[in-house]
């Protein structure tokens, strides 16, 4: 079983996003895609869940095309959080989380009781339980993150590709987040997430895949992928990579060049 995508190319009009990019996501990982603004993480997120399909190359889900599947079998093997957080509706909290039950129930068939009790896990996890009868639209930025991410727990998918989940967080519920995401692989999911937090990747990520102009340039255990060669290649900083208290630490000193 495995996410995988080979050779892809995305090009967005004359501008090229993706290059020949190979990149893999096995169950029982939780891979941090990080790199500096425009490096293509976003695209590369978006392809892999199937929102994008690339110029050249292709994306296969447990050997086959993402293409082949259904929309509703698709969610039930891949979710997918963005990193835009706007709800159209004036909808409940509860209801909200109860959308990731769609692709498992019927027309004819209710929300069931396997689906409520992963409704109540997923709020709770998210420790938005308390907010199930507000209406979304009345929530902070922060708070609307975690009912949108407990959602995505909410489908049991396989597979949670999350762009930017700890945007607009604070810290205890970033932490929150990231160990929820350490529990999901864990217990045998395949978790990808970009982040621009580089001492979480470094704590909870299983591998770090570091992107700069559309390609992967180096992929593997944090320790090795986060050094202080890397980011100055990739974000044009001179960092310290250091520790407190057993934690990872990165501090950029200076910026390297002059931004555009």
């Amino acid at each position: 079983m495995s996410l995988v995508c080979e050779h892809a190319d995305v090009r967005l009009g004359e501008r090229s996003i993706l290059t020949d990019l190979d990149f893999s996501i096995k169950p029982g990982e939780l891979v941090a895609v990080v790199g500096a603004n425009g490096a293509g993480k976003s695209t590369a997120l978006r392809m892999m869940a199937g929102l994008l399909t690339p110029q050249r190359g292709r994306v296969l889900l447990d050997g086959q095309a993402l293409s082949d599947y259904s929309r509703q079998v698709l969610g039930q093997k891949l979710a997918y959080l963005p990193q835009d957080r706007t709800v159209h509706w004036g909808l409940a909290v509860e209801r909200v989380v109860a959308l990731g039950r769609l692709p498992h129930k019927s027309i004819a068939s209710g929300i069931g009781e396997a689906g409520r009790r992963a409704v109540a896990d997923a709020m709770a996890r998210m420790d938005v339980t308390h907010l199930a009868q507000r209406s979304v639209a009345r929530l902070s930025g922060g708070e609307r993150a975690r009912v949108l991410f407990a959602r995505a727990l909410a489908q049991e998918a396989t597979y949670l590709i999350a762009d930017e989940p700890t945007a607009g967080l604070d810290p205890a519920h970033a932490l929150i987040l990231f160990e929820e995401l350490q529990r999901l692989s864990q217990e045998g999911k395949a978790v990808m997430t970009a982040l621009h937090d580089l001492s979480l990747a470094a704590r909870y990520a299983t591998r770090v895949a570091l992107f700069k102009g559309g390609r992967c340039i180096a992929d593997g255990p944090p320790a090795q992928v986060l050094s202080s060669e890397n980011l100055a290649d990739a974000f044009g900083i001179d960092a310290i990579v250091s520790q407190v208290d057993g934690f990872p630490v990165f501090l950029p000193r200076a910026a390297l060049r002059k931004l555009t």
